[in-house]
């Protein structure tokens, strides 16, 4: 099941991906699909090419920066005997966010000089 979320007029929908269609689900947001609401479709359906697709979950209760799995990293280490290497502290970090939303699909990104050579092996 592959499930997106997408503007439709002024409101914004979930939907299941099939084929090259969209077919709407009953759920609000994508936050009430993972609880448990909004499972049924409902009998409208798009065609997928010219829907605005955003973020799976653009209006996201909390988020965590990169600095926040510190102790997870340390116990991790730890536990195989090891110490958190330098790089750990010295590589991009995954922050600060943008404003109170995640990046949408075709917004533009600015980057510091020498910043796209640290991120080519990465997914951000």
């Amino acid at each position: 099941m592959r499930l997106v979320t997408f503007r439709d007029g002024d409101d914004t929908r979930v939907g299941e991906v099939h084929g090259k269609r969209i077919r709407v689900l009953t759920a609000p947001t994508m936050i009430a699909w993972l609880a448990g609401e909004g499972r049924l479709q409902t009998r409208v359906e798009h065609a997928l090419d010219g829907l605005e697709l955003l973020a799976p979950i653009p209006d996201h209760p909390s988020v965590r920066d990169f600095f926040a799995f510190e102790e997870h990293v340390k116990t991790a280490f730890s536990l195989r005997g090891a110490e958190v290497p330098e790089a750990w502290y010295e590589e991009l970090e995954l922050g600060p966010l943008v404003g109170d939303r995640f990046l949408q699909p075709g917004d533009t990104v600015a980057l510091e000089a020498g910043a796209l050579g640290r991120l080519e092996n990465r997914v951000v």
